[in-house]
């Protein structure tokens, strides 16, 4: 446009239908300026407004990156959790298993009447040291 510009400033023309074709392409542009303009600030508007959504996707992409890791920890430790509680569970149940092995192995030693007294009190003796190991070895207190 800026050549035709110039170009119908500095030149002289022969025929008259010349003149007017540039004098009427000039002001076709200048009636379509504003058009041209506001199109190329819509598009620009627009490329901004999408590099702005992108930047914001990128963001919230992150914190769901970040999200994803936390309930990966949240999972692990309540998995943990649970199977400590089930270990002690368990642990209880064998502790009380075993004291009542032991007890029912001494009740059985103090109704048996073949053995003598020494070995019955030697078992007996032998049988109290597992009972007390036992409660030393696992105390209420700390299962729980």
């Amino acid at each position: 446009m800026t050549q035709r510009v110039n170009k119908f400033l500095w030149t002289s023309y022969e025929n008259d239908n010349d003149e007017y074709y540039e004098k009427n392409s000039y002001n076709e542009f200048l009636k379509n300026r504003d058009n041209i303009i506001n199109k190329g600030n819509s598009i620009s508007n627009d490329i901004h407004s999408f590099k702005e959504k992108i930047k914001d996707t990128d963001h919230k992409l992150l914190s769901h990156h970040d999200t994803e890791d936390i309930f990966k920890t949240h999972t692990n430790k309540k998995y943990s959790d649970i199977i400590n509680n089930s270990s002690v569970e368990e642990l209880k149940s064998k502790k009380n298993s075993l004291t009542e092995k032991v007890k029912k192995h001494i009740g059985e030693i103090n109704d048996d009447k073949l053995i003598g007294q020494d070995v019955q009190k030697m078992l007996k003796n032998a049988l109290d040291k597992e009972m007390s190991d036992i409660s030393n070895k696992f105390p209420d207190d700390s299962i729980n």
